[in-house]
């Protein structure tokens, strides 16, 4: 979460799926037991988190069969981790990727592909917890072992790992991305888009996946016209490929509302945001995620255009479908959450802020841990509320603890540093404590200098605050 509101774009990572092969027979015969883990893939790629959790559930219990180190047992390990994955079950995901992963690095050589499937697994999940370095490894060691099947493989087994080294790619390229590693982010992605168009052909489903992702990182960079261009391009395959009404073209729709709404060109980001909405509600359910998605982001539109009154029932839609899909604990919820409590905020409802912005960071916490990066912006916004509210305690409590999360955050986030060293800075002026704030500012400033420069919008803005606060405790 960045230090405003949340908006969901469509972006496509992948979890590989496992698919199951014979072995010996057992009381749950090996026909029957492959039928498990494919209907239970079935399910799970059609959204049914139910289904597929039962059937996952009875294929492991069927796997207790099978000797310690069979790779059947790795392959429904595997699966059920990357259904967690979806559920934001992280804590449950990880020690299931891990057995998966010690069972097939037992088996060397013939289980390489599925032994690199299962780092990107890894990886993504590393990703989702923002435990950036570990994710980074996990790819870079997936990827050196599909370089080696490709050289060493022939005819279509090749084909297959050439593609699935593609789509490493990509998701290494969506983890440096959130990184804020742009340039990074887009060479990756443009070898992945160069690769798929080689093996895919010029305008392959696979192909508009990856310009979606790269007009999500211009989108990140604020270059929206590029963004559009790249959006437009995805959506154009999309439409002659699947249909105008297909879900995944409802995607494409979704993220270019979100960048008519950056452009302030909101009559378009509001048509496009609901056209997404129907085609959701109509293929997928009135109560898929991918709706509550769009509802969020037409609600953050509305609450950009101060229509107060017609944002809220939208962005309580999205919590009450996150709620029945997905229980209370989801971190997408913790998102929809807090632009809840923005809008409250807006309302001056800073009581119900204040109670929607704590169960956000409870959320996280459950997902990420106490100690994560990812909840900084969440404590930077409930230091704002609280000192609206004029506890100045809890404020400073919450703005030290966010500064004390992105100081450890890996890359470092020194923008985020400065700014919440600025607000809590801020609380204590409203609190005439000039001494505790004159070192904060000046610490703020100091890192902004070093990073983007005294002649930077960002320093002299800064400097300009800290004059004008200093003056506010002289008087």
């Amino acid at each position: 979460m960045s230090a405003g509101t949340t908006t969901f774009t469509t972006l496509f990572v992948w979890a590989l799926l496992i698919a199951a092969t014979a072995g010996a027979a057992v009381p749950v015969t090996a026909s029957e037991w492959e039928q498990l883990i494919e209907q239970g893939n079935v399910h799970r790629n059609a959204g049914r988190a139910a289904e597929a959790e039962k059937l996952y559930t009875q294929a492991l219990e069927a796997a207790a069969q099978f000797p310690a180190d069979d790779v059947r047992r790795a392959k429904v390990l595997n699966n059920l981790a990357a259904l967690r994955l979806d559920q934001g079950r992280f804590r449950e995901a990880e020690p299931l990727f891990l057995q998966a992963a010690g069972i097939w690095q037992k088996h060397p050589g013939r289980e390489d592909a599925n032994i690199s499937a299962s780092l990107n697994n890894l990886a993504e999940l590393y990703r989702l917890q923002g435990r950036f370095p570990e994710a980074e490894a996990s790819y870079v060691r997936a990827m050196a072992l599909r370089v080696n099947l490709i050289e060493s493989a022939e005819g279509g087994a090749k084909l297959s790992h050439q593609l699935s080294y593609a789509t490493m790619q990509n998701n290494l390229g969506e983890l440096l991305r959130a990184q804020g590693r742009r340039n990074d982010a887009l060479r990756n992605y443009e070898a992945s888009l160069e690769m798929r168009k080689r093996l895919t052909g010029e305008d392959s489903l696979y192909v508009a996946t990856v310009l979606n992702n790269m007009a999500a990182t211009y989108q990140d960079g604020e270059d929206y016209e590029k963004a559009q261009d790249f959006f437009d391009r995805a959506l154009a395959i999309r439409k002659a490929k699947l249909g105008a009404d297909h879900p995944t073209v409802a995607g494409t729709l979704n993220n270019l509302g979100t960048v008519r709404r950056l452009q302030g060109r909101f009559e378009e980001a509001d048509a496009l945001l609901r056209e997404a909405i129907a085609i959701w509600e109509q293929k997928l359910g009135p109560e898929h995620r991918h709706v509550a998605a769009a509802l969020n982001n037409l609600g953050e539109s509305y609450r950009a255009q101060a229509r107060h009154a017609e944002a809220e029932p939208l962005l309580r839609r999205a919590v009450a479908i996150y709620e029945k899909t997905f229980g209370p604990d989801h971190p997408e919820l913790a998102s929809i959450v807090f632009n809840l409590a923005t809008l409250f905020e807006a309302l001056e409802k800073h009581p119900g802020a204040e109670s929607l912005f704590k169960r956000a960071l409870v959320i996280q916490e459950h997902a990420f841990g106490p100690a994560s990066p990812q909840l900084a912006a969440t404590l930077e916004a409930m230091g704002r509320n609280f000192a609206l509210q004029r506890k100045y305690s809890a404020a400073e409590s919450a703005l030290q603890r966010a500064v004390s999360v992105l100081e450890r955050a890996v890359p470092a986030n020194d923008a985020g540093v400065a700014r919440c060293l600025s607000q809590l800075a801020d609380v204590y002026v409203l609190q005439k404590r000039r001494d505790r704030a004159e070192p904060l500012y000046k610490r703020s400033l100091q890192i902004l200098e070093g990073t983007v420069g005294p002649a930077s919008d960002a320093f002299r803005k800064g400097l300009a605050h800290y004059n004008f606060a200093m003056g506010l405790t002289q008087k």
